[in-house]
């Protein structure tokens, strides 16, 4: 078992004793001892740096604290944001209504694309970019709003090896109102993908995928149909 600090002093000192050295000498040698035996026993770092438990318990506290808190995309109810937040909220929500609600539109709510053309494009070579904007009930762009929405996507054709669809990005951010989503149609240049006329591709937004302020946004026309021609 390794000395302690005490113990290596006290042998330090028992032999500068025995061998009756000049004093100023042991004194400088019980100096260096003592630092030397300090600095042995002092705290190692591990080398995947300090734990929470090697702390003082205060700091331990403040960061279990941490651990609890908000973090960067974690939703606050609003109960939690006090009273004025709140009944500013709910303002903002009655304000809302009186622009007769808000509503998310595509730019484009139908197409016919050419299915021998979809069948000849190559993986990842057929897209449709879909501009998304968000508006009151008197079509004015909402500027003000920049926030995620989720979207799902779906295609249906004669031919189940077609399969889904993707798009991008998921779920889609607006900024100031607008976004641009791009959606990928299922290609191979024919490979094991073929299309045929009345062959549908179906894209909407989940009903009540947006709240803001309270208030449900209508997404009724952000629907996007095309429906494959010879």
């Amino acid at each position: 078992m390794p000395l302690t600090t005490q113990q290596k002093l006290e042998k330090k000192v028992l032999n500068d004793v025995s061998q009756e050295r000049d004093p100023r000498v042991k004194l400088w040698d019980l100096i260096q001892a003592f630092a030397a035996a300090a600095i042995g026993e002092g705290y190692s770092k591990p080398s995947s740096g300090i734990p929470k438990t090697d702390m003082a318990t205060a700091v331990q506290t403040s960061l279990g604290l941490a651990d609890t808190s908000y973090q960067p995309g974690d939703t606050i109810a609003l109960e939690d944001l006090g009273a004025d937040i709140e009944s500013a909220v709910n303002l903002a929500g009655q304000v809302i209504q009186t622009l007769g609600g808000l509503f998310l539109k595509f730019s484009d709510n139908a197409d016919g694309s050419s299915a021998a053309t979809v069948t000849a494009a190559a993986q990842g070579a057929k897209t449709k970019v879909l501009n998304v904007t968000l508006l009151d009930g008197n079509d004015v762009l909402q500027t003000w709003f920049t926030g995620p929405v989720e979207i799902s996507t779906e295609v249906t054709c004669n031919d189940p090896d077609i399969g889904n669809l993707s798009q991008s990005p998921a779920p889609f951010v607006l900024t100031i109102g607008v976004a641009a989503l791009t959606v990928t149609y299922a290609t191979d240049a024919g490979a094991t993908r073929t299309y045929i006329a009345t062959d549908l591709i179906h894209v909407w937004v989940e009903e009540a995928a947006l709240t803001i302020f309270g208030e449900e946004v209508d997404v009724t026309d952000a629907d996007f149909l095309d429906t494959l021609v010879a």
